[in-house]
């Protein structure tokens, strides 16, 4: 089942990037992410409905925590993340566990650095089950 996971454009350059969007729509990527995120949501046991977004932004920026955590699709796109499960497994489950550390520090200081250690040592053990199940 596709995950339901919101998706949202910039506002500067909204067209390119609602074109972005609907291109990764049509070729499945979006899919792909989508199922990715909902994957380590639970990996993680965050609730996928109202914490987890995907934006669509021409930038440097992976992720962000604004209260609920968003991931970049043009980021997933551009480093071709969507040809490879476990790529993605290891890139994104790294991002995800920085993201949720800042709900502990919203700094990159020796809490968040805790708060990650421990979002990550937590997830390990079902890891393998995530990596056996591709695209979610």
């Amino acid at each position: 089942a596709d995950a339901a996971v919101p998706v949202w454009a910039e506002r500067d350059g909204f067209q390119q990037a609602a074109e972005r969007v609907a291109e990764a729509q049509r070729t499945g990527t979006l899919a792909k992410f989508a199922g990715l995120l909902a994957s380590l949501a639970e990996l993680f046991s965050v609730p996928c409905l109202d914490r987890i977004h995907i934006f669509e932004e021409d930038t440097q920026t992976v992720a962000f925590n604004g209260g609920a955590l968003f991931f970049n699709l043009r980021y997933f796109v551009m480093e071709n993340h969507a040809d490879c499960w476990e790529d993605a497994v290891c890139f994104w489950t790294v991002s995800f566990a920085h993201e949720l550390a800042h709900f502990e520090s919203v700094v990159h200081d020796r809490h968040h650095g805790r708060a990650m250690e421990n979002a990550q040592r937590a997830m390990l053990p079902g890891l393998p089950a995530v990596l056996g199940r591709p695209w979610g």
